[in-house]
């Protein structure tokens, strides 16, 4: 009898997404020195988002496209970052400027919520 490859694929994804979440929870306990601090916690984010992300593309249309389009940039930021200690230095220094560029766009806006 041939397995079905779905139920497969399905244990395989399942076995991942444990993996991965207890990863992000090791990574969360682990203890670096406070000059790391900044990468193990960029790290932690990006396995975060990527649990968020997978967990938005198995919902409706509109999140499964949202979701698809983050895993991908997740992949280009991790491989980034990855690449050289340089690559996420910079990568903080811009993600940094974005927040705060954001922020400050947030806050100028009649949203009295946000204050």
């Amino acid at each position: 009898m041939v397995p079905e490859i779905p139920n497969e694929i399905d244990a395989v994804q399942a076995q991942v997404l444990h993996d991965v979440a207890a990863l992000s929870r090791q990574l969360a306990e682990a203890s670096v020195d406070p000059e790391n601090e900044w990468f193990r916690n960029l790290l932690l984010g990006i396995l975060n988002c990527s649990l968020t992300d997978y967990a938005s593309v198995q919902s409706g249309v509109y999140q499964r496209a949202w979701g698809k389009r983050n895993l991908m940039e997740l992949r280009v930021i991790t491989r980034y970052v990855l690449a050289s200690q340089e690559n996420a230095i910079e990568f903080k220094h811009h993600f940094v400027n974005d927040a705060w560029k954001f922020y400050d766009g947030l806050s100028k806006r009649d949203c009295p919520e946000l204050r």
